[in-house]
């Protein structure tokens, strides 16, 4: 089933209404059941059955018709909004429906996501997905949302109430982005309180008073008036879930013979039952605790693995990376080229291994060259490479990473990007293309990674970006 637009349902309409008019069964049947029932309800006809099938409105319809000749007909008005089914007078409106989620799908589809973020279900708002978790939820509303929702409400001139939604919804992702911050910062509690103050205000003159709630927009939850124990029994039971699997581990260690299989099959179910997945905000809350204990890449050079040189592009950049940043170095082209790195716990690699691992925010690891200036890329290539810095005799290892910068709007092009209207969200859109220059960087100055989501324009494609940095 394809949405109707505007001029679709006022096609659909006219023809149908022209059928009722002359009391044409087979063109009265054509149109989808709920352009006819909208018909029957707009002209107040009473239809005998309590769930009518199309049958019974149409045959209601063409008596209505013959016995009241003289009365005018009726027609439903055009909606805006595309739609499946023609809503009915008094119905609830339902703002996430079936066309709207229908876009956020396709969008979905297209979206390039890192391997960390928890993915919300491709076919989001069907009955047979349950509930969705909260990093399902997150994911949802601050990536797939933002993409779609800008697009859709942005452009639609036809509807008063679409720019005022939108506001609305960006208002609280505007927010929520502040919340969500590894820092706070008197700043970021400026913008919070200023964005969530705009969308509770937005929210009372869309819907009225009534749908705020003191806790508005979090979830109550009942805590039988036993302020502070749910806290403690939430600490207590990962206490004693932490003791367990401490405690099964060390039996492992220590157990022999027959007692050391048996153990060692406890702990293959349990970790298989209780996995450690650093995923979604897990993996953000970690990067909240610091740098310490977290996994990284160490830069050592590699036994045994082979080497390739450099091509002269990526050489010629890397030479002038190093000769402004290491007095006098002594380097050659030779490298071990490597798929992927972690770093700061997140792993970033290689577009062939990961493109969601591969779309990046970095900086220039050359001074004075956008080294203050936030750029969207995709990694190409991570290498290791050696170098010699006098007098000392002893080679330093680092990780270089080739990276390819997305092209920028300009000034004509930007001016049709809505993102932009929405600075604190972190998203915008460039063209699903290269500049030429290619980019020879240190992994300390990566940034994070985004989310790019494919659209085909009629100049070609281009890109949304949406960035996940939380520092």
């Amino acid at each position: 089933m394809t949405p109707h637009d505007t001029a679709k349902q006022k096609l659909v309409l006219d023809d149908l209404a022209e059928a009722i008019r002359k009391s044409q069964k087979g063109d009265i049947e054509k149109p989808r059941k709920s352009y006819i029932l909208a018909f029957v309800r707009w002209n107040h006809i009473h239809v005998g059955a309590q769930n009518p099938s199309k049958a019974d409105l149409v045959d209601a319809l063409i008596t209505w018709r013959q016995n009241n000749v003289g009365i005018p007909l009726k027609v439903p008005p055009m909606l805006p909004d595309p739609i499946y089914d023609y809503p009915m007078p008094g119905d609830k409106e339902v703002i996430c429906n079936k066309f709207v989620l229908g876009e956020v799908v396709k969008d979905m589809k297209r979206t390039t996501l890192p391997t960390w973020i928890s993915l919300p279900p491709q076919n989001l708002g069907a009955k047979k997905n349950g509930k969705l978790s909260a990093d399902h939820w997150c994911t949802a509303c601050m990536v797939s949302l933002v993409i779609t929702l800008i697009q859709l409400w942005s452009s639609n001139t036809g509807d008063l109430d679409a720019g005022k939604r939108l506001e609305n919804f960006m208002a609280l992702v505007e927010a929520v982005h502040y919340a969500m911050k590894r820092m706070t910062l008197e700043k970021s509690i400026a913008i919070y309180e200023e964005e969530m103050c705009r969308y509770l205000n937005s929210l009372v003159e869309l819907f009225g008073i009534a749908v705020v709630v003191p806790n508005h927009p979090f979830m109550r939850l009942n805590m039988n008036s036993k302020i502070g124990e749910l806290e403690a029994t939430f600490m207590r039971m990962f206490c004693h879930g932490a003791n367990l699997k401490a405690m099964l581990y060390e039996r492992v260690n220590t157990a022999v013979g027959t007692e050391k299989v048996l153990m060692e099959t406890i702990m293959t179910a349990f970790d298989k039952a209780f996995p450690t997945v650093f995923r979604g905000s897990l993996s953000k809350d970690l990067l909240g605790l610091g740098q310490d204990g977290m996994e990284e890449t160490l830069s050592q050079w590699i036994p045994n693995k082979g080497e390739l040189n450099l091509n002269p592009g990526v050489y010629a950049a890397l030479s002038e990376l190093l000769n402004a940043t290491e007095p006098s170095p002594s380097f050659n082209r030779r490298v071990q080229d490597v798929d992927r790195l972690v770093f700061h716990g997140i792993e970033f690699s290689n577009v062939k291994a990961s493109k969601g691992n591969a779309q990046i925010l970095f900086r220039s690891s050359q001074p004075g060259v956008g080294d203050n200036i936030t750029m969207v890329g995709q990694i190409d290539s991570i290498f290791l490479h050696q170098c010699h810095i006098p007098p000392s005799t002893k080679g330093i290892v680092e990780h270089f990473l080739v990276v390819r910068k997305y092209r920028d709007f300009n000034a004509e092009e930007a001016s049709r990007d809505w993102y932009q209207k929405y600075p604190r969200a972190g998203a915008w859109m460039c063209h699903d293309s290269f500049k030429d220059k290619v980019w020879v960087i240190k992994k300390d100055n990566l940034i994070a990674h985004v989310a790019t989501c494919l659209m085909k324009v009629a100049e070609g494609c281009w890109k949304v970006i949406v960035s996940l940095d939380r520092s």
